[in-house]
């Protein structure tokens, strides 16, 4: 009975052994595998750049905004300004003073585009305008918000569909369209020139810029346990 266990023993010996080498080998084939693809990965991350133009404008505008009456705004001045400096500097009837941001002021239009789209333009309050005036020049035609030009290049139209009113825009006479958001005409003239001036400082600059690096699961995985854990 001896020499069968001793036979035996071998026999598992050798199985274990004959195992453990197999699965040593997949394991190296495995992370091999996974190395090279982790290490090809990171190669198409650093060659996955590309240049992109953008213009970059040195200029902005400060535009200083007065409550004529309760929820009714006109423009009373426009200067130029450091880019940085960019503000809205509002007068309300009551006496006291807020100041906006390019940001703020983009919220607040936002706002009144999603909510009152039908009437945007048709009143003189403050989002509309910041729209039309100087703050919505710099965000339409200096930071990438063009589809603020469709309401700065147009003027809305009442028309009547099925019983209701509906409103539409025309491109025809949107010049002295914005003109009413100003105090004066000579607020206005000047203003023209304040934009131009923005314009005329506009250049343009060359950068590189990478696409952003794709996360894995499994191995190597960013902020995770190595070998699946």
């Amino acid at each position: 009975m001896t020499p069968s266990r001793k036979f035996s023993f071998i026999k598992t010996a050798k199985d274990i052994s004959i195992s453990s080498t197999l699965s040593i080998i997949a394991l190296g084939f495995g992370t091999a595998i996974a190395t090279q693809q982790c290490t090809s990965d990171t190669d198409e991350a650093q060659n996955d750049s590309y240049e992109e133009t953008q213009d970059v404008y040195n200029k902005g505008i400060r535009s200083y905004i007065t409550e004529i009456s309760p929820g009714e705004f006109k423009i009373t001045d426009e200067i130029t300004v450091p880019k940085d400096s960019a503000r809205a500097i509002i007068r309300y009837a009551d006496g006291h003073r807020d100041t906006l941001t390019l940001a703020a002021a983009k919220q607040l239009i936002d706002s009144d585009i999603r909510s009152n789209q039908s009437t945007i333009g048709q009143q003189n309050n403050l989002s509309s305008v910041l729209l039309y005036g100087g703050m919505g020049y710099l965000l339409a035609n200096t930071m990438g918000n063009s589809y603020m030009n469709t309401y700065r290049n147009s003027s809305p139209m009442n028309l009547k569909s099925g019983g209701r009113d509906s409103t539409r825009y025309r491109r025809s006479g949107s010049r002295t369209f914005a003109s009413r958001f100003y105090a004066n005409s000579s607020s206005f003239q000047r203003s023209e020139g304040i934009h131009q001036e923005v314009s005329q400082s506009k250049t343009s600059v060359t950068r590189m810029v990478s696409r952003p690096v794709r996360t894995r699961s499994g191995f190597f995985r960013s902020g995770g346990r190595g070998f699946g854990g």
